[in-house]
């Protein structure tokens, strides 16, 4: 689980950036974040999680649309709430997975740095190439 694999990150990076095509820079750290320590968050328990999804919920648009689930790679998904709350699942259901969750274990840090240099790297080629195509554009 903690070994890297520069090709297979390439080719995830770049499925990502296509699916994303504003992504800025704090997504990718986001991104890269994610894939290394999950993308679960850690709360004290149900009503805290319960709380925090609620607030969440509240801040998205009755036209907000992602799937359910996510692959970020490695065997990582992220859940989207504009999924969450288009599907029949409940905020209680979602904040009871969130504590369960919380409680698995994670990657290493060392994984998280192994990571974090080719990602800088693919990253600006991604938005010099953004960039280029933009200005033939206007």
């Amino acid at each position: 689980m903690n070994e890297f694999s520069l090709p297979q990150f390439t080719r995830e990076l770049w499925e990502h950036l296509d699916a994303h095509p504003l992504a800025q820079p704090a997504d990718l750290v986001k991104y890269c974040r994610q894939r290394a320590f999950d993308a679960s968050r850690t709360y004290s328990g149900e009503q805290e999680a319960l709380q925090a999804l609620a607030g969440e919920y509240a801040t998205l648009s009755p036209g907000d649309t992602a799937p359910l689930l996510e692959p970020l790679g490695s065997g990582v998904v992220r859940l989207n709430l504009a999924g969450a709350a288009a599907s029949s699942l409940s905020p209680a259901q979602l904040a009871r997975a969130c504590v369960l969750d919380s409680s698995l274990p994670r990657r290493e840090e060392v994984w998280f740095r192994e990571e974090w240099i080719p990602m800088e790297r693919l990253y600006q080629e991604h938005f010099q190439i953004r960039r280029q195509a933009d200005l033939i554009v206007e």
